[in-house]
């Protein structure tokens, strides 16, 4: 299955592709508790993270902690999203439906990557693209979602402007398991 993705802190008109990394062996079960972890607590030292799993009947050093995080970050692609409610702005997600055809659905993908989203996804399924962006206003939300239509080859989007969020870690690390 080849599922693209392009994500991209916005900072003026720089954007970086996430390179193609070397997977993960297996996400065990000790990977996920080191990413629950961290999803709690970010700045968690390796000490920490051990006396936490210990807890759980896991036994790692500091250092073992220190070389699984290092696999898990070079294989992933961390991400800290802030909630929109907390901040004054909003978070609109778009999913683009596109005309057949591998090389308009390619073109469409690169040009949704020169708008402001700051996460592109090229799959399958209800939509061809997923796009993700942030706005201040109403307005902008509007202003983007133009762009996007105007792109060739879009029949269609779909937009969800989002308003409240909850994460659910431990469901989502248990779809490796």
């Amino acid at each position: 299955m080849n599922v693209y993705c392009y994500s991209t802190i916005n900072t003026g008109r720089i954007r970086v592709r996430s390179m193609p990394r070397t997977p993960i062996e297996e996400i065990d079960n000790v990977n996920r508790n080191i990413i629950r972890i961290l999803s709690n607590n970010p700045r968690s030292s390796y000490r920490e993270i051990a006396v936490e799993l210990e807890e759980l009947g896991i036994e790692l050093s500091a250092e073992a902690v220190r070389k699984r995080v290092a696999t898990i970050l070079e294989t992933t692609s961390p991400f800290f999203l802030l909630a929109p409610e907390e901040h004054g702005w909003e978070i609109v997600r778009v999913g683009i439906s596109l005309e057949s055809g591998t090389e308009a659905k390619v073109q469409a993908f690169e040009d949704v990557i020169d708008t402001d989203a700051w996460l592109i996804c090229r799959g399958f399924g209800s939509f061809d693209i997923w796009a993700v962006a942030t706005a201040r206003t109403n307005a902008e939300i509007d202003e983007f979602l133009t762009e996007v239509r105007g792109i060739e080859n879009v029949v269609d989007v779909s937009y969800f402007i989002e308003t409240k969020r909850a994460t659910m870690m431990d469901d989502y690390l248990s779809a490796a398991e």
